[in-house]
């Protein structure tokens, strides 16, 4: 008897588990990923100033693998896959015109598979992938600028950014699981991109590749500027003679303990570049410390007559500048430039 109660407890336990089983367990399962690359890493070429050039000819190679499982009663009918690549370094955009790389297969009736495993090659042609790449190199350039590097800090060394690459997919095939196919889930891989070292002798400016842009004279006059507040304004006007028209400057202030961020100008067919900034003379937000300052040039290296950059304020700071009143926190430099 209670050998037949244990049966009858089994073979309900067994009806209840079968009845728990998801739908799930009956479905086609897939597999999509990138699993290489080549070559490695992929190479982008500089001036010295600016990336100019994606170093490989005519293609680069993505690799991927496709699987598909329908099962016991399914067959695929056809498949298709292409390379999917998108910026890992600035905005995540997707690298257009690779539409073309799709690989793709058809099955007739008699010769369906019940399964697919397929190892795919994609050639990507350098002329759709190397513009994004040289961009990427670029956007990562101006970013160190922005923090104050100059062109020789910045290309005297390898740098790196990366694309994320997918699988796109599709497979038709019958059966029951078909329409609710598992595909298992892959994290984009990633394909490093190398933006390489300058490897000349000198360091063009970042207009393309003129190394001899040379200042000839920068002469610096200084104005101070005192309102009925007390806030103290010093305006500085530069005039930049150069070699050549049309030359970017690169600049910066400095004084014995502080500098400015860096600036850029471009002289007129004069071959001169007139700049003016205006601070509001704050003891942490501008770059005089009291004592002197002069133009610094990042690209191409240059200095500028040195002035005074003592103010007679009606209170002194703590470097012997007077800071802007409390009342008046607005202000802050540098307040103008022309170009």
């Amino acid at each position: 008897m209670n050998h037949f109660k244990s049966l009858i407890s089994r073979t309900l336990g067994l009806l209840s588990l079968s009845i728990l089983v998801p739908l799930a367990s009956y479905a086609d399962t897939g597999n999509a990923y990138i699993t290489n690359n080549a070559p490695k890493p992929w190479v982008v070429l500089s001036n010295g100033s600016t990336y100019v050039k994606f170093n490989h000819l005519l293609t680069v190679r993505v690799m991927a693998r496709l699987k598909y499982n329908t099962g016991t009663a399914g067959r695929v009918k056809s498949w298709w896959a292409r390379p999917v690549l998108t910026r890992g370094y600035g905005l995540g955009s997707t690298v257009a015109g690779l539409n073309s790389l799709k690989k793709s297969k058809s099955y007739s009736i008699s010769s369906r598979p019940k399964k697919i495993d397929k190892s795919l090659t994609f050639y990507v042609p350098a002329s759709k992938v190397g513009p994004t790449a040289i961009s990427m190199c670029n956007s990562k350039a101006n970013q160190l600028r922005k923090q104050g590097l100059s062109n020789k800090q910045i290309f005297s060394v390898n740098r790196e950014v990366t694309f994320k690459a997918s699988l796109a997919k599709s497979v038709d095939a019958n059966g029951s699981g078909s329409s609710s196919a598992l595909w298992q889930y892959y994290p984009p891989y990633t394909i490093k991109v190398r933006c390489a070292k300058w490897a000349g002798a000198t360091f063009p400016t970042a207009g393309g590749f003129a190394p001899n842009i040379r200042v000839i004279k920068a002469t610096m006059l200084r104005k101070i500027i005192k309102t009925t507040t007390g806030v103290c304004k010093v305006k500085l006007t530069t005039a930049i003679s150069t070699n050549k028209p049309n030359a970017l400057i690169r600049f910066r202030y400095k004084s014995p303990s502080k500098q400015s961020k860096i600036f850029s100008v471009k002289t007129k067919a004069n071959k001169i570049a007139v700049v003016i900034h205006t601070w509001n003379i704050q003891n942490t937000a501008s770059p005089f410390d009291g004592t002197w300052i002069h133009m610094a040039g990042v690209n191409p290296g240059f200095k500028s007559n040195t002035v005074s950059a003592q103010t007679e304020c009606m209170k002194k700071g703590p470097t012997g500048l007077k800071p802007n009143p409390k009342k008046n926190p607005r202000l802050k430099g540098p307040t103008s430039m022309t170009r």
